[in-house]
């Protein structure tokens, strides 16, 4: 029971620290003036930061290198404290970096978001999805690196769900390929709808890219499926590397 409590303690604690000065955060990132090298640095920083004092530490296997063209890196979502590691991995490599609508709502984080290349993907609007979709292929076709979380949503059970398209739209249109990454530990961490919050790793492992020869869009469902089923892969592989099970991942 006190276990627990520090723990939960130590959970309101790290997301009070990680939301609850990101308008302050957003606001510095988003002072005229900066480029994206600089407004980059003032969100690692704090983000960083927040990390270390909650004793997480990354394990990242090396990223994909860019050989002059773009590519779309589609990826897991396993727990809210993926947020700890998620964008100092896809920062190292990523030029615009997809996320939901919702972290619009802190104050400053939109201008801070389009100063860094953060796009934010409006839910259950089509007409801005479209528009958002049609802004990344024309990005990735000119050479830029894209990155999205291709379920949308945190994972219930801890596995690897359902691809939506348009990840796969984005790297059909440009031209570009695919490439699958997995984020393996943030349950074990911060299990979803839980306070109690752990030490531990978060592992990031990549895979080869998948091409779009010859693919239309109306392959585009059969590409989701596909970088899912490698996305899986590196999760079960990323597992049987560190000695992690489902079980811990669970909590239990």
């Amino acid at each position: 029971m006190a276990v627990s409590l520090v723990e939960a303690i130590r959970g309101v604690a790290v997301l009070s620290r990680l939301f609850g000065t990101g308008p302050m955060v957003a606001y510095r990132a988003s002072r005229a003036g900066l480029d994206r090298t600089a407004a980059r640095a003032i969100i690692l920083s704090h983000v960083n930061s927040v990390r270390r004092w909650a004793r997480v530490e990354l394990d990242v296997a090396p990223v994909p290198k860019r050989a002059g063209s773009g590519f779309v890196l589609v990826y897991n979502q396993t727990s809210i404290a993926d947020d700890l590691g998620n964008l100092d991995v896809l920062w190292r490599f990523a030029d615009y970096s997809v996320l939901a609508s919702e972290y619009g709502r802190i104050p400053f984080f939109g201008s801070a978001a389009r100063r860094v290349g953060i796009v934010l993907m409006k839910r259950g609007d089509r007409q801005a999805t479209d528009e958002t979709l049609r802004r990344l292929a024309r990005w990735a076709a000119e050479g830029s690196v894209v990155s999205v979380a291709a379920e949308g949503r945190l994972s219930p059970g801890g596995e690897v769900g359902h691809f939506k398209r348009g990840a796969f739209l984005v790297a059909i249109r440009a031209g570009v390929p695919v490439v699958p990454m997995t984020v393996w530990g943030g349950r074990s961490i911060l299990r979803p709808g839980s306070l109690r919050l752990r030490a531990g790793m978060l592992t990031y492992r990549f895979g080869s890219p998948i091409s779009v020869d010859g693919l239309t869009e109306d392959d585009a469902p059969a590409m989701a499926e596909e970088a899912r089923r490698a996305v899986a892969r590196l999760l079960a592989g990323a597992r049987g590397e560190i000695g992690g099970s489902t079980t811990a991942e669970h909590g239990g």
